[in-house]
């Protein structure tokens, strides 16, 4: 899974994952987010900015993860069984 691929909510939707925020990474306008799941596996997030802005990502955070394009087989609402 590429990082661009991953969209991050404060909110539960459908097809999300609860991921901790445990580090952020300001590279111009864009924000790597580096997030784990509970079973510890960690991940990575790219967003702009303003996102980031957005969701107040803070290290410590809970927030909710979902892959956005995925190539092959897997269709955009399973990151849940990816990751699980």
């Amino acid at each position: 899974m590429r990082p661009h691929d991953v969209a991050l909510s404060v909110l539960p939707e459908a097809n999300t994952v609860e991921v901790l925020v445990e580090r952020i990474a300001y590279l111009g306008f864009e924000v790597r987010a580096q997030l784990a799941l509970g079973d510890g596996r960690r991940f990575d997030a790219q967003l702009t900015r303003d996102e980031a802005d957005k969701l107040e990502l803070a290290p410590g955070q809970i927030v909710y993860a979902r892959l956005t394009r995925v190539p092959g087989a897997l269709a955009p609402g399973e990151l849940t069984n990816t990751l699980r």
